[in-house]
């Protein structure tokens, strides 16, 4: 064992003969890296009295017989890491190996247009990272079968799969730090690099550290990289939404899955804070979802829950405080059970992450999915119940679906002659127009309604009984509307063929309003508003509740121009 000068002048220990495992970190992007790293570990005072006995002259000079150097200067070579910028041709992507292999090289008859050039590539970083096996099981006690002689491993044999696993972690923390680096120096775009973006095999090559020779080759298991894929399957078993004719469809469970399928990504690709705050941003999206349609089904207006929703009340307030009255039953979270887990593993797992900067582990990360796909279970069981379903039938059809009642044995001839009744509404749809106006009105109850709108349209609204109209500004991107107040100013330059829909409007089969678009191409200047109202309480036919629809809240006039026109086909028509 000797001493080894580095470039920056600063000395460490080095020892011809220990063995050097060399790993291939390749990624599909160029991470602009400094070329080559040398990372030294300096040892802890209680590691440095180990190798001290194991070697008591290490720290002596061998001209003077004097102390070299102090114990906490006593550094040992960790790895040697080797930057590479790197392209993969195209046509040896995933994509093309699969379409070579489906099709043949030779597509004869396809047209070239979407063809890359042959020259085309993509960028890659490979990161040739040689951990020092005599460094590793210093700084890993598991590895060591002796507290006297740390550098144990001599030959190729004693190399065994759990070596290879911590050279592999080893190799990953160190060009992880460094990307950290990295971007703190450059503000590069890059992906937190992390065994999860990594292939599930690693190679590798086993090189004694004076020699180019190979004692062995192949590959390293990346067990988190196959864990990932594995929770992937993961969510596949504990998704109860097995109803393909609710999947197929926009449903009230949309966000939530969309959400949870954002946390998966995430944890897939190693993030796992941002993982475990869209776990708990997708189970408090179930619980308001749920806490949405049971108003809906109740006929409560969304304006009016707006104005009594707490938005400064946390999740686990509300849900220990509204849920009750509606589902009856145990809301108390600290009995044992899914909601004392969701809100031990989920909720509070969240707020350590966002207020105390926990980095979570990938168990707690999973455990925090299996809590949250469980509680889709657990409320649809509470929906279920008998007395639930009876009073929340469209609820729990919307939620579980025909598959999922049946499941339940509580798809019954009661719930689906309310499916098949003529005066039920489509649920999806006149729930969604709910919530989304229960959402908007939560806006502008904050903020009030935007002065500028980004998006707004004029409508006329025909009312078929008489002909006689009114007009409405409309802004559907923000929920809201208003009438105009004089709109004569609007009709007076309309086509003629306008007086044509009048006309078709007073026939028994027509609808109860006709509403038309107005092209808003010419300034409103000289028109008069009303005030802003959500946009059910105006617009005809966007029908939000369960029962019958309400009428517009317009008042309609008698336009001479418009009515007088009407008159004039009408008569033509009867001769």
């Amino acid at each position: 064992m000797s001493w080894k000068e580095l470039d920056d002048g600063t000395e460490v220990l080095n020892e011809p003969d220990e063995l050097v495992l060399t790993l291939y970190l390749a990624i599909e992007q160029s991470l602009h890296m400094p070329k080559k790293l040398l990372d030294v570990q300096v040892l802890n005072p209680e590691l440095a009295e180990l190798l001290t006995s194991a070697h008591p002259r290490i720290l002596k000079d061998p001209a003077t017989g004097e102390q070299r150097r102090p114990l906490n200067e006593l550094g040992l070579i960790r790895a040697e890491v080797e930057y590479r910028e790197t392209t993969i041709p195209v046509s040896q992507s995933a994509t093309a190996r699969l379409a070579a292999e489906e099709f043949g090289s030779d597509i004869r008859h396809a047209p070239n247009l979407g063809r890359l050039h042959e020259k085309e590539s993509l960028e890659a970083s490979v990161f040739v990272v040689s951990i020092h096996l005599n460094t590793l099981v210093m700084l890993r006690p598991e590895l060591r079968n002796s507290f006297v002689y740390y550098n144990y491993l001599r030959t190729a044999e004693l190399v065994s799969e759990r070596v290879l696993e911590a050279s592999l972690e080893e190799a990953i923390q160190i060009v992880s730090r460094w990307s950290q680096a990295s971007y703190k120096l450059a503000r590069n775009t890059v992906h937190l690099f992390g065994s999860k973006i990594l292939d599930p095999q690693i190679p590798y090559v086993l090189q004694p550290g004076d020699s180019d020779n190979i004692l062995r080759a192949g590959f390293v298991k990346n067990r988190s990289r196959t864990a990932a894929i594995q929770s992937e399957r993961l969510a596949r078993t504990l998704n109860t939404l097995d109803d393909f004719d609710v999947a197929d469809r926009d449903g009230p469970l949309d966000e939530f899955l969309m959400t949870m399928q954002e946390a998966t990504s995430a944890f897939n690709r190693g993030l796992n804070r941002s993982a475990v705050v869209m776990t708990a941003t997708a189970a408090e999206s179930l619980f308001n979802t749920l806490l949405q349609l049971l108003h809906w089904e109740k006929c409560m207006l969304p304006d009016d829950i707006a104005e009594q929703w707490d938005e400064l009340a946390g999740i686990q307030a509300r849900v220990k405080s509204e849920f009750s009255s509606f589902l009856g039953g145990n809301w108390d979270l600290s009995q044992p059970g899914p909601l004392h887990d969701w809100a031990q593993r989920v909720a509070n797992l969240r707020n350590d992450v966002v207020h105390g900067g926990l980095i979570p582990s990938d168990p707690e990360v999973q455990a925090a999915f299996e809590t949250t796909y469980g509680l889709v279970t657990e409320l649809v069981d509470r929906l279920t119940n008998q007395r639930n379903l009876n009073r929340f039938t469209r609820t729990a059809v919307l939620l579980a679906g025909n598959q999922g009642l049946e499941k339940r044995n509580r798809w019954t001839r009661r719930v689906r002659n309310l499916q098949e009744m003529v005066s039920e509404p489509d649920w999806h749809a006149c729930s969604q127009n709910w919530i989304a106006q229960h959402l908007n009105c939560l806006r502008a109850k904050q903020t009030g309604w935007k002065e500028k709108p980004l998006n707004c349209e004029i409508i006329l609204v025909i009312r078929s009984a008489d002909g006689f109209i009114a007009a409405l500004e409309h802004a559907p991107d923000e929920g809201w509307a208003r009438s105009v107040l004089n709109p004569e100013t609007l009709v007076a330059e309309l086509p003629t063929s306008i007086a044509r829909v009048i006309l078709d409007a007073k026939s028994p089969d027509s609808a109860a309003y006709i509403t038309l678009q107005i092209e808003r191409t010419r300034s409103v200047q000289g028109i008069l508003f009303g005030e802003r109202l959500p946009a059910y309480r105006l617009v005809p036919n966007l029908r939000i509740m369960v029962g019958p629809p309400r009428n517009p809240e317009l008042e309609f006039k008698k336009v001479p121009t418009i009515t007088d026109h009407w008159r004039d086909c009408q008569s033509r028509a009867q001769l």
